[in-house]
């Protein structure tokens, strides 16, 4: 399949295109790297951002939603009415709503695809999953396109975890439908793909973990003088670092990150070390209140700074500006997760303190590539930052290694190619019959 025309679905509104979320890294980077490889990409997407300078030149449409029908709208404000008489207390008005507007938008997609489809030469359909989206498999049958299915986490697993899932056996359906009927599944994790082959043993799936820009870091290392006005504000904003030994996390703040455990095990570190500092880049609203209480508890708040999100393009630059990377996970039962932060960690040239967990422990070699402790282990983690603080030559090798891996093993160009051979061995759309 030279040069396909990609039609990528993202029917997500918590994803939107050209974000700043991992999941919106993802899109962006896996666009960048197909425009790159010789194919044309249009996204049909639930929800985007106004694209900024590094955003890949790709057409993108959004769903047009309209309003809901009757039956929806009646099912969202009785559920509502139950829940504010004591009837349901689950019953969240809001998280219903998302769920049927998701639904919903597969009405949307089916009028809109086609008309799309009229003005493109389509070659595949690829699609990220999310819970409730099914047109895109529709309208790949009914056009004789093959179909392309990318999975990075069990989302019916994390709804039921952290928060509400109303139309639970519709999702089931939905996903199972996908999981069978798909010509091809991109699972970011082996645990992923266990996953999918669990809930549909007949399943086709292949794994194609995260993966990285490298030139986007390089640019970062080599020269400053293109810099922007963005980028010399972050230099100023983190000039109280300089002469700090600086440990760095990038990503958003989850419960389920291990920033509790790297908060107090970088308290301990700073009693030992001397003028050290934590930089925090990312956001979450719900946890950061949490975090910044515990940094005054444990009487850290001058030596910790929360940049806020970060966007993309700055990742780098705030990276450039710290001593070591942690990602401090802690102890989780099927830890599924293709990190973006480790393979941005790889690329910025900083030696890596990371947990010995699920996919982090395939990509990492402990103390050859990077320092990895047990998950959760606050102990192993103030060791780690001591050794590194300790020891520039360890440092230095850690980071030359996990860097030249990044280039040579995790590279957007070299998923790319072995996503577009997955491309290749998938079935060929029948022949019409020719007039007699």
């Amino acid at each position: 399949m030279n040069n396909p025309h990609i039609l990528y679905i993202n029917a997500d509104r918590g994803i939107p295109v050209w974000g700043q979320s991992g999941g919106s890294a993802h899109i962006r980077d896996f666009t960048e790297a197909a425009i790159q490889s010789g194919a044309k990409v249009t996204i049909v997407t639930a929800r985007s951002k106004p694209a900024d300078s590094s955003a890949p030149e790709a057409d993108v449409h959004k769903i047009k939603f309209r309003r809901y029908g009757e039956t929806f709208q009646n099912h969202w404000e009785r559920c509502s009415k139950d829940r504010n008489k004591g009837h349901d207390k689950n019953c969240d008005k809001d998280d219903l709503a998302k769920e049927i507007r998701s639904f919903y938008a597969n009405t949307i997609l089916s009028q809109q695809l086609p008309d799309l489809s009229a003005k493109n030469n389509f070659s595949l359909v690829y699609e990220r999953y999310s819970l409730f989206s099914f047109a895109g498999i529709a309208f790949a049958k009914s056009h004789n396109l093959p179909y392309v299915l990318e999975v990075n986490s069990p989302l019916i697993e994390e709804a039921l975890l952290h928060r509400h899932l109303h139309m639970r056996e519709l999702a089931d359906s939905v996903a199972n439908y996908l999981f069978t009927n798909a010509n091809k599944i991109i699972a970011v994790s082996q645990e992923v793909a266990n996953y999918i082959v669990n809930v549909s043993p007949t399943a086709n799936v292949a794994v194609a973990p995260n993966a990285v820009n490298p030139t986007r870091f390089q640019r970062c290392q080599i020269q400053n003088n293109h810099s922007s006005s963005e980028d010399r504000t972050i230099a100023t904003s983190l000039s109280h670092l300089e002469g700090a030994f600086t440990v760095g996390y990038l990503g958003s703040l989850r419960p389920w990150h291990g920033l509790n455990n790297l908060i107090e095990a970088f308290a301990t570190f700073s009693k030992k070390t001397t003028n050290a500092h934590l930089l925090i880049i990312g956001d979450g609203k719900n946890v950061r209140p949490q975090l910044e209480a515990m940094c005054q508890n444990l009487g850290i708040t001058d030596s910790v700074t929360f940049t806020g999100e970060a966007a993309n393009a700055d990742v780098p630059e705030y990276l450039s500006h710290c001593d070591t990377l942690v990602a401090p996970y802690p102890a989780i039962d099927n830890f599924y997760f293709s990190p973006l932060k480790v393979f941005e960690y790889m690329a910025s040239g900083k030696p890596i303190i990371a947990s010995d967990i699920g996919q982090i422990s395939e990509l990492f070699k402990n103390k050859e590539s990077a320092l990895l402790t047990e998950p959760g282990n606050i102990p192993e983690l103030v060791e780690a930052m001591q050794l590194i603080s300790a020891d520039p030559q360890l440092a230095k090798r850690l980071a030359t290694t996990a860097y030249d891996n990044a280039r040579a093993l995790h590279s957007w160009d070299t998923r790319m190619n072995q996503i577009l051979q997955i491309f290749n061995e998938l079935p060929k759309p029948p022949r019409v019959a020719e007039a007699i």
